[in-house]
């Protein structure tokens, strides 16, 4: 600054009022009105104050003050610019909360800050969840340069403090804060081929059934996840078993072998994300595993045993005891034995294998062979062990109804219950001694196979022993989310699945429902 006078005895102060100084800083006192005098540190709203005096003899004849008050422009941001990531709101210097989206599974961003010209500093703060602490960026940031930040999780904060300051004096301070929206990665599907899922796969159901075809005790899995560092590691488990694990960091997008299931069994799949070791989020599925039985079949009638009080030959089955005898049946009404090997148990069915159709009622403690001791059926006395399955439990047989086929009384007779009797209650033998009483039952199938189903399906599993723990969080100071099954599992058995009845010893588990001798059969398969 200068001073400028007309002729004549001046005398001038000139004083700084100064933000930076905190006080009035003397520029000069008695100023040359020839020369320019420094004025530093000056900020905005700072003050220069000029004071002239013309005094005569030592007396004070005018005293004049002048004042600029300083009107100075603080250098701001222009921009902050992220990649990738989409800021939102725009950019202002005069907003200070944003929110930044990444793409799922993002871990890292790069991250530059424009200004104008001027003296400005930055800093750079990474708020970290996975640290659990502040991280430093940059200090004294190099406004157009990149700077990476790295091990991003949902949450954290990246924060930009700006100063403009002189002589260490703070003019300026504004602080911006971008909050983090990252989708966490998330599987995104489960296949298993063979088998059908209930319900569809959705990544925030976290149980299911799971139905294999019949005869089937392996699957493959396929996971599918997002893009993004996911970890699964599989389970199998199942009741009374030691779980087994099928894989750690198991890879996506491959189908994994899962062998030796039996009903009931589960798989459980726990996928976790992780962050430099942090775990933001843990998710548990549960897959309840039903197997319908196999096919079974069981050939231990014994054949050209048909005799009257006579006795069963020696029973040569390696698992008999010495001179055992095989088991004898009798039918009551002709005094007809029949022989059958009470050590014998069930084989495995072939996938489209026919074999005999004889059917137990638990009612009678009696078998019958479908086409000739039951009702006709129109494809004889063999076929697949569904059609068995599925013709045994739609039998009903009237006792002394007048179209019964003599063989059909004759097998009958002796039961104990009134004719009109309707028996419905008509299934496929469940052990040993069910079969048993439908050897001598007709169509030549004595020492031929028979379907049976020793292995009975049932429709109520046991509950998984995975604890529900189903509390989401999303804060960075809060432990991560841990999803899993909060249910027990129920299900609707496939349709050609037994109905859940336990074998029944030889004695009626019901009474019988009895009608008069000439009424219809209540049924269309009624014997005739």
């Amino acid at each position: 600054t200068r001073l400028t006078k007309q002729p004549g005895q001046l005398d001038a102060v000139t004083v700084h009022r100064s933000a930076a100084a905190g006080m009035e800083v003397t520029i000069c006192d008695g100023c040359d009105f020839s020369r320019l005098y420094d004025v530093p540190n000056l900020v905005n709203n700072d003050k220069i104050i000029h004071t002239v005096t013309y005094a005569v003899a030592g007396l004070v004849v005018a005293t004049s003050t002048y004042t600029w008050t300083l009107r100075i422009a603080t250098p701001r941001l222009v921009d902050v610019g992220y990649n990738p990531g989409t800021g939102a709101p725009r950019f202002n210097a005069e907003a200070f909360d944003y929110t930044l989206r990444l793409p799922s599974g993002s871990t890292a961003t790069t991250t530059r800050l424009t200004k104008q010209p001027g003296e400005l500093d930055a800093v750079i703060v990474h708020r970290s969840t996975a640290a659990g602490r502040d991280i430093p960026i940059c200090q004294g940031c190099n406004f157009n340069s990149m700077y990476n930040v790295l091990d991003l999780v949902h949450d954290d904060k990246i924060i930009h403090t700006v100063t403009h300051s002189v002589n260490g004096f703070i003019v300026d301070q504004k602080t911006y804060t971008w909050t983090l929206l990252i989708p966490t990665p998330q599987l995104i599907q489960a296949f298993y081929n063979p088998g059908t899922m209930a319900p569809s796969f959705d990544a925030a159901v976290y149980e299911y059934d799971m139905t294999l075809p019949a005869g089937v005790d392996s699957t493959l899995l396929t996971l599918v996840k997002q893009p993004g560092e996911l970890n699964a590691a599989i389970v199998h488990g199942g009741a009374g078993r030691a779980d087994r694990t099928i894989c750690q960091n198991c890879e996506f997008d491959r189908a994994l072998l899962l062998n030796g299931l039996v009903d009931k069994d589960r798989i459980t799949a726990t996928v976790t994300y992780t962050v430099t070791g942090q775990v933001v989020s843990r998710e548990v599925y549960v897959w309840n595993f039903f197997l319908p039985p196999r096919a079974q079949k069981l050939k231990h009638c014994q054949p050209s045993t048909n005799c009257q009080d006579c006795e069963c030959g020696i029973n040569t089955n390696s698992l008999a005891p010495t001179g055992a005898r095989y088991e004898k049946i009798q039918l009551p009404d002709v005094g007809i034995a029949t022989c059958y090997d009470q050590y014998d148990d069930a084989s495995a069915g072939a996938p489209g294998e026919e074999a005999f159709i004889r059917c137990y009622s638990p009612t009678l403690s009696r078998g019958v062979t479908a086409d000739v001791s039951a009702e006709p059926r129109a494809g004889g006395c063999k076929g697949t062990w569904a059609e068995a399955k599925a013709w045994c439990e739609a039998l009903s047989i009237t006792l002394g109804a007048a179209g019964n086929l003599p063989r059909t009384q004759s097998a009958l007779t002796g039961t104990g219950l009134p004719d009109g009797t309707v028996v419905e209650d008509w299934r496929l033998a469940m052990d040993v001694a069910e079969a048993g009483t439908y050897c001598g039952s007709g169509c030549s199938g004595d020492f031929d196979w028979a379907w049976v189903e020793f292995d009975v399906f049932t429709s109520s599993p046991t509950a998984p022993t995975v604890s529900p723990t189903r509390s989401p969080t999303r804060s960075p100071t809060r432990s991560p989310a841990t999803r899993s099954p909060t249910r027990s599992p129920t299900r609707t058995p496939p349709s050609l699945s037994p109905t859940t009845r336990a074998p029944t010893t030889r004695s009626p588990t019901r009474s019988p429902t009895t009608v008069p001798p000439t009424a219809s059969p209540t049924m269309p398969a009624t014997m005739s």
